[in-house]
C-alpha cells in the first residue's frame, strides 16, 4: 500500500471485509447514470458535473517536488463547489 504523500504514513488498517472507499464523483456518476438529462435543471447538472470532475486532472492542479529527494507530487484543484 502507498504512503500518505503529506505525512509519509501508511493508510490505516481496514476492517476485514470492507470494500474500498467509493469517491465523491463514483457516487454522483452511478446516481446520475440513469436520470434523464431533462429531470434536472441545468443548473444542477452543472453542478453536479463540476463535482464529478472535482479535484481530477480535468481540472488542472500543481506539480510539487520535493527539494530534498526530488519526488513529485500532483494537487489538483478543487471545482469550488
Amino acid at each position: 500500500m502507498d504512503s500518505c504523500p503529506c505525512t509519509g504514513q501508511a493508510p490505516g488498517p481496514r476492517p476485514a471485509g470492507s470494500s474500498p472507499r467509493l469517491t465523491l464523483a463514483e457516487v454522483l456518476r452511478a446516481a446520475t447514470a440513469c436520470v434523464p438529462s431533462g429531470s434536472l435543471p441545468p443548473h444542477h447538472w452543472k453542478t453536479l458535473n463540476a463535482l464529478m470532475a472535482c479535484r481530477t486532472p480535468a481540472l488542472g492542479g500543481h506539480l510539487y517536488r520535493c527539494e530534498d529527494c526530488a519526488l513529485q507530487h500532483f494537487v489538483p484543484h478543487s471545482c469550488g463547489n
